[in-house]
């Protein structure tokens, strides 16, 4: 019990601490080879056709928004991302419940996604029952690039951070990743960092037939 509490302080104690001054987190090395995260630098993704995209919405345009929400990460420089250019991409975004959940309606979970060492690692779920918009603002619906960016967040294994107004805050609608996230994820992906799930240390094998817990996002903490 005292080991699981201190592993939880150090993961808020790091989540805090993470913003880095840029000369000094762009200075910080990457690597690869940590366990439960990914490793290769380029991902790919894919929009699953088979869940569709909600009314009133093309899929070209939604799309474009996920692209723009892969792409905003690029800026840490541990990532690069591009569309699949085929049937299979290492995560897959989609309007749809988590498996093994149901959608909570409008105002409720708006999005869940897997962490890297989890069973559904690379599937990001956008619950259909929210008021979707490609548009960059509306006050009436939800700008997919409002919350998609934090679940690419979750999904390269990056947990919540203290700091209110953050990409990785606990409580949505969510800014672009900015300096201070990219901080978080190439503290993440540097070497010697700890890799810390919710509940301890990743262990370096991390099972995959038992599912960890998806990370769900809404306008309360999730």
């Amino acid at each position: 019990m005292k080991f699981r509490f201190l592993c939880l302080l150090l993961a808020i104690v790091g989540l805090s601490a993470c913003q880095y001054p840029s000369e000094e987190w762009r200075n910080l090395p990457v690597s690869l080879a940590k366990p439960g995260l990914w490793h290769q630098s380029h991902l790919t993704w894919r929009l699953d056709t088979l869940a569709g995209v909600p009314a009133g919405m093309l899929q070209a345009d939604v799309e474009r928004e996920v692209s723009k929400s892969f792409r905003s990460w690029e800026g840490a420089g541990v990532f690069r991302f591009d569309p699949s250019a085929g049937g299979k991409a290492d995560i897959v975004v989609g309007f749809k419940p988590m498996p093994g959940t149901v959608s909570d309606g409008p105002a409720g979970n708006v999005a869940r996604s897997a962490y890297p060492w989890s069973a559904h690692r690379g599937h990001i779920y956008l619950d259909p029952a929210e008021y979707w918009t490609t548009a960059s603002f509306s006050l009436f619906k939800e700008p997919i690039s409002d919350w998609l960016p934090h679940e690419i967040g979750h999904s390269m294994g990056l947990l919540h951070c203290r700091e209110p107004g953050q990409t990785m805050s606990e409580q949505g609608p969510y800014h672009l990743p900015d300096e201070f996230a990219f901080a978080m994820l190439r503290r993440l992906y540097c070497p010697g960092t700890l890799v810390l799930s919710e509940t301890g240390i990743v262990p370096t094998d991390p099972p995959r037939v038992v599912e960890g817990r998806a990370q769900a996002s809404g306008r309360g903490p999730g």
